[in-house]
């Protein structure tokens, strides 16, 4: 038996330790968070993990410290009810409802051994020495399975399963410890199973159905249990007797937690602690939602909570403030007006199907994409860059369903509301609607020509309108069934209807007739494709199938999917069909042979949505994972994946690790090797590009640029930093302090530190270290600090020597001081009149005087000091600008604000964008560009000498309309080179446009759009919740990225987007 043991631990430990020395994957993680409640969790031996169990099927591994998602577990098909930390290796264990325990190597994710219990779990535990694992629940008897030999099992009998039972080993003796429904605690001998001991504070009559919850200190040798209707009881678990009590008899409370000095309880809305001697209660926590248990930290200094709000916080054990929540966007959606219970069986069965239609949809032309499923909107995206252009407005319930008129010009919207409106797709404008339906509309479809609509809605109708008029034509009823699935055929004289009933059927337009039953599906068919007298569908029950119209007969199955199919599509050459469905899998197959020519894989979803685009060159697909992913059909690489959380929040990717993201999306998506995760912005530098879509399209799977960002981290990982001094929130008596920085080469070299201050740069002006600083190990940096009254957080980072960046390191200290009078020092440049007549404009002149009248005019109660610092026309030249920026370094304090505006052209050559003051004749010759232009990176370095902690650029920087085409291909370049320039200085850009576009003047404006917009803004409509009477700059921003469009439209009949990139804090900059 132990030579069995020593060979299956041999075996595990090779098959570990071949798996970590695998070249891991860097994998793009969005942070989800869970869909369901909470219904367990645990922090791992170190405390560094944290797992979480859900009612969604799924458990997630956290990062404890930072509170990142770090991998979802899926392979449960009922909720995951118990979870355990393997107490050596990197192992964690999960159990649910549909009686399995799933072991997971958390380093690669693989599943690594199944058990079958056949009963629900609501319990395990690993054995302390890692080889065998507990498990409780629905069977009369708790279990103890060996890994290396499942079927070798030792028994525990209870005597009570209707709730189940708690388990857990004495770490004293070793023997196993089980709290019971009735209120028992009850040790058994560990080799054999015998019960030794029964702990219950609570009498019999006062208890049905209790299930015993408890915790134990080792270190003290203590334990702490509950019942319901028992108070807490403390056990001495050597001799197994009672010391104290806590609480009332009454009390409902669902877990417990013990420490060195405390006991915790938790009840469905509070977390309450005791002093464990003096019996004193304070309640730690309140909950508006319902809980479901707590868990506390092996270090004993953190407690976790979990329930129905689908979110785990993390919260100082001793005083109860919350330090962590471990959540992802998903926690933050509403109920998008449906007004669903996430507990009701009914709602989530509705849910099911609004889901299969939670797909991108594409336009005939292959342009524009739209997607739904988020609040009460639906978004236009460009196919090619990925960003967001227009935001359909008027729903006022989710976005169920879209579809797209033949010439691709119109979209018609329906769901939750029950009104389909029709869009024009270039203005975002709405131009028609169409009321008739009682309930939620699953279903658009268009005939053929454009003439017909026909909806289907959970009301039990679909209804034929006239496109034209919108007048309703017909409205065909179904009995015990609602339309899910519709498509016209037969020259748009027939329906197709796959209902909720199970039905398929073939009906006239004229009288809804039915003509023809399909039989073959044996559940909900989700998808009907027609391509002249044959149509493809796609069923709940996993099977495509290809029909005869005419016959009804199948002319073909295609079987490989395992699950759900929900989406199928023809390619334009009817040669090949593509699926795709719960098992995660884009499945592309020979349409006439059935055959299966290739499967896709890298969703982590069910796939919801396939298309062919390019010349069915590339494949996209959708998923219920969050992602659009395309696709190279020859070799059935991924090209690049794009993931949309919302309208601010999306992220594009190539294979190979080069990205576009919004600054939303940087906070709800990291990259992950391993159990280590990286912010995006650590590889900004090399790895960013505005226009990483486009290319990828274009030069295909196959196209590699010179760096791919898995072996950059490879070969170049960046250092650890460490603020030494101050401390986290330590007080200060002096406003100058010594900041101490401890840098740590983690094997890629040390090239630049930065420290920001209140997010205002102010050291890592110059890059690069000496080469003995270099040449260390460890390197201690002394930074001079000037604090400013109240809080100052002291933001940390190094970057390797192929410029990846460590994570940041961030405190906050005080300083009590006297408050300094504020200056707000205001540069306005303005350039109409240049060298080179060509490049004359109109109204920067009037747009830069106009922002400085503004500021004269609002900022007056806001400053103590207003001085301004205005450059006009020929005075606005290189040498004065320069100039001008030392003065405003001369005067400034860390307590002033800078508020600097430019109006006149811009370019961007090579990378690198110059600002074109008076004297400079041409735009894109680089050689006149560095002798008469300003480089961004010295108005970078201007800025960064400039105190002021609070500065905000803008910048109205046109280009000449003889260089549009130039800009098309260079538009990206100065987006990256703005968004540079935000990020090295720690300073707020407001810039007019965005990547292949150009920012316009207008006479009837009488300013340039932007700064029209950024005027009218200024004067009071950006005062945005709350209604204070003072516009912020995150304010100004969100007013821009809505307006500036709206605007852009107005004027010049489609959207001009502005670039807007935040570093450091938000402040006021206008007040009535």
């Amino acid at each position: 038996m132990k030579s069995r043991i020593l060979v299956l631990l041999f075996i595990l430990v090779s098959i570990v330790c071949s798996l970590r020395a695998q070249d891991l994957a860097l994998r793009t993680v969005v942070q989800r968070g869970h869909e369901g409640t909470i219904l367990c969790a645990a922090f791992s031996p170190d405390d560094q993990w944290v797992v979480t169990g859900s009612a969604d099927q799924t458990a997630i591994i956290w990062d404890s410290q930072t509170g990142r998602q770090l991998r979802t577990l899926s392979g449960h098909t009922k909720g995951v009810t118990a979870v355990s930390f393997h107490p050596t290796d990197q192992v964690v264990a999960t159990a649910g409802n549909d009686g399995r325990v799933i072991l997971w190597d958390m380093i690669t994710g693989e599943n690594i051994q199944e058990i079958d219990w056949q009963k629900w779990i609501s319990s395990i535990a690993f054995s302390p020495d890692g080889k065998s694992i507990l498990i409780g629940g629905g069977q009369y008897v708790v279990q103890l399975i060996q890994l290396d030999d499942p079927k070798q099992i030792t028994p525990y009998k209870v005597d009570k399963t209707q709730y189940g039972v708690q388990v857990a080993f004495d770490p004293l003796s070793g023997h196993v410890l089980t709290g019971n429904d009735d209120g028992k605690l009850i040790k058994y001998e560990l080799e054999t199973g015998a019960p030794l001991d029964t702990l219950r504070n609570i009498t019999a009559s006062s208890c049905g159905g209790c299930l015993t919850y408890f915790d134990q200190n080792e270190q003290n040798q203590e334990l702490v249990s509950v019942a319901r209707s028992g108070a807490l009881s403390l056990w001495d678990m050597k001799g197994m007797r009672l010391i104290k009590t806590y609480g009332e008899s009454d009390n409902d409370y669902l877990s417990v937690a013990l420490s060195s000095n405390s006991v915790y309880a938790c009840d469905e809305h509070q977390i309450v602690a005791w002093d464990k001697e003096k019996g004193t209660k304070k309640v730690l926590s309140e909950s508006g939602e319902k809980l479901v248990g707590i868990v506390l930290s092996s270090d004993e200094t953190r407690l976790m909570s979990f329930g129905e709000d689908r979110v785990a916080g993390i919260w100082e054990a001793t005083s109860g403030r919350q330090i962590a929540t471990l959540s992802g966007y998903l926690n933050a959606e509403n109920d998008r007006g449906l007004a669903f219970s996430r507990n009701s069986y009914w709602h989530s069965n509705v849910n099911k199907f609004i889901s299969i239609q939670n797909r991108v949809k594409i336009s005939p032309d292959g342009k524009t994409m739209i997607k739904g499923h988020n609040n009460h909107e639906a978004y236009l995206w460009d196919t090619e860059g990925g960003r967001v252009k227009l935001e359909l407005k008027g729903h006022d319930k989710v976005v169920v369903d879209y579809a797209f008129t033949p010439d691709s010009k119109y979209v018609y919207t329906a769901g939750g509301d029950r009104v389909i409106r029709l869009w024009d797709v270039t203005t975002g404008k709405e131009l028609r609607s169409f009321e008739g339906h009682m309930d939620l509309i699953f279903t658009l479809v268009l005939s053929d020509d454009g003439r017909y609509l026909v909806s289907g809605s959970w009301d039990g109708s679909a209804i034929l309108w006239d496109t034209a008029t919108g007048e309703r034509i017909n409205q065909y009823r179904f009995s015990n069934s609602s339309p899910f699935s519709l498509a016209f055929a037969y020259r748009d004289q027939y329906l197709l209807v796959g209902g909720l009933g199970q039905q398929l059927q073939l009906i006239e337009i004229d009288t809804g007739t039915p003509v023809m039953d399909y039989i073959g599906h044996q559940d909900v068919v989700t998808d009907i494709e027609v391509k002249g007298e044959e149509f493809l569908t796609a069923s709940l029950d996993g099977r495509i199938k290809r029909w005869e119209l005419k016959t009804g007969f199948q002319s073909q199955k295609y079987i490989g999917h395992e699950g759900a199919v929900y989406d199928v599509c023809y390619d334009s050459h009817g040669q090949y069909l593509l699926s795709g469905g719960t098992d995660r899998i884009v499945r592309l197959w020979d349409l006439k042979s059935g055959k299966e020519l290739k499967q896709l894989i890298g969703h982590k979803g069910a796939i919801t949505g396939v298309a062919f685009i390019h010349d069915d060159r590339v494949i996209v697909s959708s998923s219920l994972d969050g992602t659009t992913r395309y696709w190279d059909v020859e070799s059935g690489n991924e090209i690049a994946s794009h993931v949309f959380l919302g309208p601010n929040d999306w992220l594009t990717k190539s294979v190979n690790g080069y990205f576009d993201a919004t600054e939303g999306a940087k906070q709800n998506i990291f990259f992950v090797r391993g159990l280590e995760s990286f912010t995006l912005d650590q590889f900004f530098e090399d790895f960013y590009r505005p226009d990483i879509l486009g290319e990828s399209l274009r030069l295909g799977a196959s196209f590699h640029y010179d760096s791919d960002l898995k072996k950059k981290l490879q070969d170049s990982p960046p250092p650890k930093v460490e603020l030494v001094s101050p401390k986290a929130g330590e007080k200060m008596t002096d406003r100058d302090i010594d900041v101490v920085v401890k840098v740590t080469n983690g094997g890629g070299g040390m090239d630049e530190i930065r420290v920001l201050h209140n997010g205002k740069r102010i050291m890592g002006k110059e890059r690069g270290l000496s080469m003995e600083e270099k040449s260390k190990k460890t390197i201690y940096k002394h930074v001079p600090v000037r604090l400013v009254s109240g809080k100052n957080v002291l933001s940390v980072s190094a970057f390797s020597e192929e410029r990846i960046e460590s994570s940041v390191v961030e405190q906050e200290v005080y300083y009590e001081g006297e408050t300094e009078k504020i200056t707000c020092h205001v540069v306005t440049i303005g350039i109409n009149t240049y060298k080179n007549p060509i490049l004359n404009l109109n109204y920067a002149k009037e747009d830069a005087e106009g922002f400085q009248d503004l500021i004269k005019k609002k900022g007056k109660e806001l400053y103590d000091e207003l001085v301004y610092y205005p450059l006009y026309d020929e005075d606005a030249s290189k040498e004065n600008i320069l100039s001008l920026l030392d003065q405003v370094a001369d005067r400034a304090k860390p307590e002033d604000v800078l508020l600097f505006y430019y109006a006149g052209h811009g370019s961007t050559v090579e990378g690198d964008f110059y600002f074109i003051p008076t004297e400079n004749v041409r735009l894109y010759d680089q050689k006149k560009l560095k002798s008469h232009a300003i480089y961004a990176g010295e108005i970078q370095q201007k800025l960064a000498n400039i105190a002021a902690l609070k500065q905000m650029v803008v910048l109205d920087a046109c280009q000449s309309g003889s260089s549009t085409q130039l800009l098309a291909s260079r538009g990206a370049e100065e987006e990256k080179a703005l968004a540079q320039l935000s990020r090295s200085t720690g300073v707020h850009i407001l810039a007019a446009s965005g990547s292949e576009q150009y920012a316009t003047e207008f006479a009837e404006l009488g300013h340039g759009l932007f700064t029209y917009v950024l005027l009218e803004a200024l004067q009071g409509k950006a005062d945005g919740a709350p209604h204070d009477g003072k516009v912020t700059i995150y304010e100004l921003k969100s007013y821009l990225d809505d307006q500036v469009p709206e605007y852009s439209i107005q004027f010049k009949g489609k959207p001009q987007f502005p670039v807007t990139y935040s570093r450091g804090q938000d402040f006021p900059i206008v007040v009535d």
